[in-house]
């Protein structure tokens, strides 16, 4: 009987938004992350497109150049994008030189995603922060393709930045695009609080046996 008890009280615990999750699939993040409160999609920044700048607000999400480089926003119609969508029909976040970003919230996020953009020339990594406390990663060392990445945060440790680091961005650049913020955790469905209930209360019973 144990031996079947603890696996359902652990599916029990984790199908609840209480557990952190990444996404490389954007049907998946969104089914799970709930409705965005914020898409930002670079068309309308308040700084000039396709001009390098240390770094950038807007919504109260600042985007931050690192270890030297400097982020813009190329305007549609670029044709040196490694992911194989040239010439591109939208603004697209990138840097100058290897990208190398962050991406700051005055108000930390729930869970956060975004189209992005490869150029297959070596290692990508997208990391995920709660202040300084790496609270996950997605790396990429494939061929050049438009993909997603997407984080789904706990509730006591939401999301304060995200860094997007690619290698030699500047032969073909890369970037992203549709950054998509949540602020609110959904609330679990009623089937999600009756299976979290029913591990709850397995476990209770399981320490009630051992005492």
């Amino acid at each position: 009987m144990r031996r079947h008890l603890l696996p359902m009280m652990a599916a029990g615990l984790f199908a609840s938004p209480l557990s952190a999750q990444l996404y490389t699939s954007p049907g998946a993040f969104f089914g799970a992350a709930g409705t965005p409160s914020y898409i930002e999609t670079f068309e309308s920044v308040p700084i000039p497109k396709d001009a390098a700048f240390a770094a950038f607000s807007q919504a109260g999400i600042s985007y931050i150049g690192q270890a030297g480089t400097n982020v813009f926003v190329s305007s549609p119609g670029y044709t040196n994008y490694g992911a194989g969508l040239n010439p591109t029909t939208t603004s697209i976040l990138t840097a100058n030189g290897d990208e190398n970003f962050l991406i700051a919230f005055t108000t930390p996020y729930y869970a956060l995603g975004f189209d992005v953009y490869y150029n297959g020339l070596g290692p990508a990594t997208t990391s995920f922060f709660n202040g300084a406390t790496l609270l996950g990663s997605i790396g990429y060392n494939g061929s050049a393709f438009m993909g997603f990445n997407g984080f789904i945060a706990s509730i006591t440790a939401p999301i304060t930045s995200v860094q997007f680091i690619s290698t030699l961005g500047g032969q073909l650049n890369t970037g992203i695009d549709n950054l998509a913020v949540v602020d609110v955790a959904p609330v679990p469905e009623p089937a999600t609080l009756t299976f979290l209930a029913t591990g709850l209360a397995g476990l209770a019973l399981l320490r009630r046996r051992r005492a």
